[in-house]
C-alpha cells in the first residue's frame, strides 16, 4: 500500500509540472543566431503577447552581447480562433542596431 501511495504521489508532481507554464526557451541555432520558444498564455491577444515577450527576450539576450537584436524569421502554432500554442522567433545579434533600408 505504502509503495503504491508513492507512486501516486511521484506520477502527480511529474504531471503538474509537465502542466505547469514553461517560460521562454532560448537555443543556439547557429553562429550568432538564435532561436527563442514562448508559450502563448490563454489569455485573450495570447499571440500578440507572446511576440512582444519573444521581442524583449531576444533583445535583452542581444543586450547582454553588446549588441541588438534582428529578427530573421517569427512563426506561431497559435490558432487566431483557439487560445494557446506558442511563438518561435529567430533572430541574429548584431553591432548596429537595424533601422530598414
Amino acid at each position: 500500500m505504502q509503495v503504491t501511495r508513492l507512486s501516486v504521489v511521484g506520477g502527480l508532481v511529474v504531471l503538474l509540472a509537465a502542466c505547469a507554464a514553461r517560460g521562454p526557451r532560448m537555443q543556439e541555432v547557429g553562429e550568432n543566431s538564435y532561436m527563442v520558444t514562448i508559450d502563448a498564455a490563454e489569455v485573450p491577444d495570447g499571440k500578440k503577447v507572446a511576440r512582444r515577450e519573444a521581442m524583449q527576450v531576444a533583445e535583452a539576450h542581444c543586450v547582454a552581447l553588446g549588441q541588438h537584436a534582428l529578427p530573421t524569421h517569427l512563426t506561431s502554432g497559435i490558432s487566431d480562433f483557439m487560445q494557446g500554442g506558442e511563438v518561435e522567433l529567430n533572430f541574429r545579434c548584431q553591432k548596429e542596431e537595424y533601422t530598414g533600408p
